[in-house]
């Protein structure tokens, strides 16, 4: 990569407002850094204690899901296939923020993430709010460890639908995009 590819990139992302972006495997010990330098960027960027709160745990929980799901490299699958799972935040207006984020996932897990995010989608306020104390009372758990929750505590707290989608890669896997709009 040449200087002005770099120079172009970053001007490039700095025209689409990105405050942070993330390529690569999602562990606990990046997890941590990426909070600080968040942490860092929406401090200079003069951002409310109740906007960085909701950002931080609209972050938080998009990143966990990331990390407790996403689908490590199968024996002999080309490792290039399986370096685009990250994340990007940006401002999308004077008060909105959105997160995207992505990772690869077995095409038989689809459906039942689909009937999730649906149900989710459909609620109101309220339908959410009930939706979290019931699965919460549940406790029913994943062999991945989640319930649900998060995805339910995304909606809850950016008040927007989330959106979606589900690119096939191949006969197993599937790469699951997520944006959440915070305003």
């Amino acid at each position: 990569m040449t200087h002005s590819s770099v120079y172009d990139l970053l001007s490039k992302m700095d025209a689409d407002n990105v405050i942070l972006a993330y390529k690569g495997e999602i562990n606990s010990e990046l997890l941590e850094s990426i909070y600080t330098l968040l942490n860092r960027n929406l401090d200079e960027k003069k951002i409310t204690p109740d906007k960085k709160k909701k950002i931080y745990h609209i972050l938080i929980e998009c990143l966990q899901n990331v990390f407790h799901h996403q689908e490590s490299m199968p024996e002999g699958a080309n490792k290039l296939d399986f370096s685009m799972t990250g994340f990007v935040i940006k401002s999308t207006g004077e008060d909105t923020y959105k997160i995207v984020s992505g990772n690869y996932l077995l095409n038989e897990e689809i459906d039942d993430l689909k009937k999730k995010l649906d149900v989710v989608n459909n609620l109101s306020p309220e339908g959410l709010r009930s939706l979290y104390k019931e699965t919460l009372a549940g406790n029913e758990f994943s062999e991945k460890g989640g319930a649900g929750l998060g995805i339910i505590e995304m909606a809850r707290k950016s008040g927007n639908k989330l959106d979606y989608e589900f690119n096939n890669i191949n006969s197993d896997y599937s790469f699951f995009s997520l944006a959440i709009t915070i305003s």
